[in-house]
């Protein structure tokens, strides 16, 4: 009875601790949202409470960045007043307010107030007769052609378009005869797209031509690839043009060409881009392995610095860092982690990167069938990196050691930087790259017997002196000592705890193959 108390007053203690960590995140968030009112609106802390009572779900974390690049776009562009008297604006991002901004201009709109953002779904639903009833657009402004003048080429319209129409139907029939006459789409694909992408109807006319020619003339799209990536029709000419203007190319390849390719890069804002590549170089992770996993991109950049910390944190992820496949980490971390966890508990001790980041398919097969080993690539590049050597010669060095497959890149990593903590250099070490497949504990036994021999002169444990022995050869002599106890099965690469009939696994493995790999 008094363990269960006990252990519920811990668990409840653990709740409580919790409750309060959780609690003091949320008032320093808020306290960040009320001190960005307080400098960019010039007002006191209790109007900026006022303020952040009126939207109680708007102040979470995440949304900081995106607040304060709108408080900066509102107080460049209206009075304190307006923005005070409208407090709803900041729910609107800033690059939401340009584009809306765009269209407003297109359908002619006079003095564009700040109202006429947060209300712009509802002025966008509204006939274009009522719209200058009401003195929004001038009643001698033309807005139908000016909004076909905003197409580059002739289109055919199937409606015939009066003012008696809304301008959002107005502004949906010509981009529609646009993306037919310039995309050859149909109205299913056009259909499709307006449904995954549910406000790509209130883009500009204008910005969606222009991102339409810089796609095709400068990155050399066709309209099949755009069709098939629909989400290209929501990028913007000037983001594309700054993408290709200030990163002029990643990891030695030119910008354009990765673009082509890598389409979905085209998601993320240039700024953002720039930030992500940044928090990627100063964790040391090659910049070629946006290459090899560009999806990473779509991410924003505070997720991806949270994930790189959070990889530098767990020594099973931190071990591949120099592997260019790494950043899959960063993209399916949560999956990882409980893929991670779930193999830990099964006692297993391989951690591949296409077993923590591959499909659930690839995943449940390699945990049904047990098998507890690599597929050799992770510690091939770990090791030709360390080394400086050719993938296929650290292959044809380690393939001759029949478990070497089954050892962990971390417990390599671990050996490997144990040994050289013992003033074992790296050619010492290529020489006897089998050692690495070994636990610190066998070898430091081993060592610290083959020092005593060395060291000790009345010592007659041996026949032979090792005073003179070179740091190379004592490697090999304690790979000899360590595989000795195993009959050269090379089983000794296992944990003690791990169970095996050492007579058994003698008699499953052919004569020719034992003792190959020392």
């Amino acid at each position: 009875m008094l363990k269960i108390f006990s252990r519920t007053f811990k668990l409840s203690r653990s709740r409580l601790y919790s409750s309060f960590t959780q609690i003091n995140e949320k008032e320093t968030v808020y306290q960040k949202f009320i001190e960005l009112y307080m400098k960019h609106l010039k007002i006191r802390e209790n109007e900026a409470k006022k303020f952040l009572q009126k939207n109680p779900k708007y102040w979470a974390e995440k949304n900081l960045k995106q607040f304060e690049s709108t408080l900066i776009y509102l107080t460049k562009n209206y009075s304190q007043t307006e923005i005070l008297n409208n407090s709803n604006c900041f729910r609107i991002p800033a690059t939401s307010y340009e584009s809306r901004l765009q269209v407003l201009n297109e359908c002619l709109f006079q003095d564009i107030r700040l109202i006429y953002f947060t209300k712009f779904i509802s002025m966008m639903n509204k006939n274009i007769l009522m719209l200058k009833a009401y003195n929004f657009i001038d009643i001698k402004s033309d807005v139908i052609l000016n909004l076909k003048n905003q197409i580059d080429l002739p289109i055919v319209i199937s409606k015939n378009l009066t003012e008696k129409m809304s301008l959002s139907e107005i502004r949906t029939e010509l981009m529609n005869a646009y993306l037919k006459e310039r995309l050859k789409m149909s109205e299913t694909q056009i259909e499709k797209a307006r449904k995954t992408y549910r406000n790509f109807h209130h883009r500009s006319l204008r910005s969606l031509v222009d991102a339409l020619n810089i796609l095709m003339n400068e990155l050399n799209f066709t309209s099949e690839q755009i069709v098939k990536n629909a989400f290209l029709l929501y990028s913007r000419a000037e983001n594309i043009k700054n993408i290709i203007n200030d990163i002029p190319q990643i990891a030695g390849v030119n910008t354009k060409q990765i673009l082509h390719t890598r389409p979905r890069i085209l998601v993320q804002t240039c700024d953002n881009l720039k930030e992500i590549i940044s928090h990627i170089k100063n964790f040391n992770i090659p910049e070629d392995a946006i290459l090899k996993c560009s999806s990473v991109a779509t991410l924003s950049p505070e997720t991806v610095y949270a994930r790189l910390e959070e990889l530098n944190k767990i020594k099973e992820f931190n071990v591949h860092k120099s592997n260019p496949r790494i950043l899959r980490l960063i993209l399916g971390q949560t999956k990882a982690k409980a893929r991670l966890k779930y193999m830990k508990d099964l006692k297993m001790r391989c951690f591949s990167l296409s077993v923590l980041c591959d499909t659930s398919k690839i995943f449940e097969k390699h945990v049904y069938i047990g098998a507890d080993q690599t597929k050799g690539k992770e510690i091939i590049e770990f090791l030709s990196i360390q080394f400086n050597i050719s993938k296929n010669d650290v292959r044809t060095i380690l393939k001759s050691h029949p478990h070497w497959m089954k050892v962990p890149v971390l417990s390599i990593k671990q050996t490997l930087e144990f040994l050289q903590l013992r003033d074992f250099s790296k050619k010492d070490l290529l020489q006897n790259l089998h050692i690495l497949l070994y636990s610190i504990e066998r070898i430091e036994s081993k060592l610290k017997m083959l020092l005593e021999w060395k060291y000790d002169d009345n010592s007659n444990s041996i026949d032979f002196d090792l005073k003179h022995v070179s740091n190379s050869k004592l490697l090999s002599l304690c790979l000899y000592f360590i595989e000795r106890e195993y009959h050269f099965t090379g089983m000794a690469v296992y944990d003690e705890e791990f169970k095996f009939d050492i007579k058994n696994d003698l008699e499953k493995i052919p004569h020719d193959e034992k003792m190959i790999f020392i």
